[in-house]
This record gives structure tokens, C-alpha cells and sequence, in this order.
């Protein structure tokens, strides 16, 4: 047999909990706008503001921590040349563990 190539291909999903729906403020923006005055209007939307921007990220790294890969689908092969053939013919096989599938081809280039 002439040289022989193995192959493995490995599919990876990343999940984990949704912690960026988590960082939002539980209490709307308007309920801290009810202050009278300019100063503390401004001054109670800066510190919403300041609030949302304080979950969101919090929830962003929580998101991103939290994040696991699992593997979905691994698909092994082996490609040889034929003896004799000049390196235009070869034999592929691959298999499929998860889905429980094989094949084997005889490939002329």
C-alpha cells in the first residue's frame, strides 16, 4: 500500500446559561426619572445608566464563563494510494460514530 492519510474531524457547540438576559435593571427607566428637578433628573439617569451598563457587563462575563463546548459530531477517515496506479487511484473511507455510518470509495483522479 502506498502512503496512508488519517483524518479526524471534531464539531464542537458551545452552550451555557443565558446570564446576559439576566443584566438588565428590574426596575424601569422611568420610575427613576419620577424626581423633580434637573439635576436630579440628569442625575438619575446617569446613575441608571450607570446601573445597566454595571448588569450588562457583569452579565456578559457570567455568560462567557459559564460557556461549555460539547461535542456534536466526529467523523473519522483514512485516504491510502493503490499500489501500481501512480498515485491515481486511491481508496477513502470514512465513519461516523454518532450517526452510525460508514463509507468506502475508490476515488480515480
Amino acid at each position: 500500500l502506498g502512503p496512508v492519510r488519517a483524518c479526524v474531524d471534531l464539531r464542537y457547540a458551545l452552550e451555557g446559561s443565558p446570564g446576559v438576559a439576566r443584566a438588565w435593571p428590574t426596575r424601569p427607566l422611568a420610575e427613576t426619572q419620577q424626581k423633580p428637578g434637573l439635576a436630579r433628573e440628569l442625575g438619575a439617569r446617569a446613575g441608571a445608566a450607570a446601573e445597566l451598563i454595571s448588569r450588562a457587563s457583569t452579565g456578559v462575563v457570567a455568560h462567557a464563563v459559564g460557556l461549555r463546548p460539547r461535542l456534536i459530531d466526529s467523523v473519522y477517515g483514512l485516504d491510502v494510494t493503490v499500489p501500481g496506479a501512480a498515485g491515481l487511484i486511491r481508496l477513502a473511507a470514512w465513519y461516523s460514530p454518532n450517526r452510525g455510518q460508514a463509507q468506502v470509495e475508490l476515488r480515480l483522479l
